[in-house]
């Protein structure tokens, strides 16, 4: 059986400066307001207004995606947007308190996750089981191509692929259990993984970015 992941009474234990920061800016509205602050902490979001996956749904137009490690399950927690946002008008309510968590309501590996965004795609998915080492060097690498382009040209954006995300990729999978918004509020989620994966794909398409 796999565990259920992290819960809400979990305490924050970010592995890279994109988590630290999220949790910084917790603590400072925590100071500011007291009790009264209530945080949502989603996992892994897609959806067609999503641009974070979007570099990985493009490598699936191809067929080709690297999934983090060698013999690795990686065992993913995830939600649509419009579950994402269905949540977050449930934390307006007056009876909401402290953190919660939020998902889909199953448990996915990285491989069937990006399986199912291939057949969204209509595409037969070849994936790469990526060795650990191999994926620092390669984030090392990247993120000293990313230092060369932004001397050459200001203001250009980080690599998608950097040490920060190395540092979250190299854990053995990313879990959070959603069980407490949906006794104390009533969080159901109603988008399924295939159907979730298909607007999104038609909403990049719609936009012209696949």
């Amino acid at each position: 059986a796999v565990a259920p992941g992290r819960g809400d009474d979990s305490p924050g234990a970010p592995v890279s400066a994109y988590g630290w920061s999220k949790l910084l800016v917790e603590q400072i509205l925590g100071r500011a307001v007291g009790d009264r602050l209530v945080t949502l902490r989603p996992p892994i979001i897609y959806g067609s207004g999503d641009r974070g996956l979007l570099p990985v749904f493009r490598g699936l137009t191809r067929g080709l995606a690297a999934l983090p490690g060698w013999k690795r399950e990686f065992p993913v927690s995830v939600v649509h947007a419009r579950d994402a946002a269905q949540a977050l008008l449930l934390l307006c309510r007056e009876d909401a308190r402290g953190v919660y968590h939020v998902n889909d309501g199953g448990v996915h590996s990285m491989r069937s996750f990006y399986e199912g965004m291939a057949r969204a795609l209509g595409r037969r998915a070849h994936l790469i089981p990526v060795p650990v080492p191999v994926l620092g060097l390669t984030a090392c690498a990247a993120g000293l191509w990313g230092m060369a382009c932004r001397l050459v040209r200001p203001g250009g954006r980080a690599p998608n692929w950097n040490l920060d995300k190395f540092r979250e990729a190299r854990h053995e999978g990313w879990l959070c259990d959603g069980t407490r918004i949906q006794q104390e509020l009533g969080y159901v989620p109603a988008v399924g993984l295939a159907e979730g994966l298909a607007e999104a794909v038609a909403g990049y398409r719609a936009e012209g970015l696949l």
